[in-house]
């Protein structure tokens, strides 16, 4: 299956600034998403959509393709990330790129996740034949 990745990481959160690029066990938190889409060995592609240059030069270093920085439109409070994936395959298709079968998109607020994890998810996706496959996890300490 032809599967493309998008990590979104934008550079102004206001509750933690500069979120992606903190560091978390010894690396920024954004390498951790991109390490495990890597060790996953799915995507022909692994793409970080960002507005910040700072967040853009580790996606590189990790591994990474930044082939474009979005929009301030695209990186404000308003924002979904389905405008930014939908974005990313506007760019595909202005490129000429081959809009892919299945579209992987990863948070790096979420860096737990294992290559293992991203696996079954596509697996999931495939064999099943679904629209879409999110994945969740229960709250450990409910506020309710």
């Amino acid at each position: 299956m032809d599967v493309l990745t998008v990590i979104t990481a934008r550079g102004g959160s206001k509750r933690v600034p500069h979120k992606n690029v903190l560091p978390l066990g010894g690396k920024p938190l954004l390498a951790w998403t991109i390490q495990a889409a890597l060790e996953a060995k799915i995507s022909r592609r692994i793409i970080v959509s960002t507005d910040n240059e700072d967040i853009a030069a580790i996606a590189r270093k990790w591994g990474a393709e930044v082939p474009f920085i979005r929009s301030e439109e695209l990186s404000n409070d308003k924002a979904s990330s389905e405008d930014v994936v939908m974005n990313a395959i506007d760019w595909l298709k202005e490129e000429g790129e081959t809009i892919p079968e299945c579209l992987l998109l990863l948070q790096p607020t979420s860096p737990f996740r294992s290559p293992q994890d991203i696996e079954a998810a596509v697996s999931m996706f495939e064999e099943k034949k679904a629209e879409a496959v999110i994945s969740v996890s229960e709250d450990p300490f409910p506020t309710a």
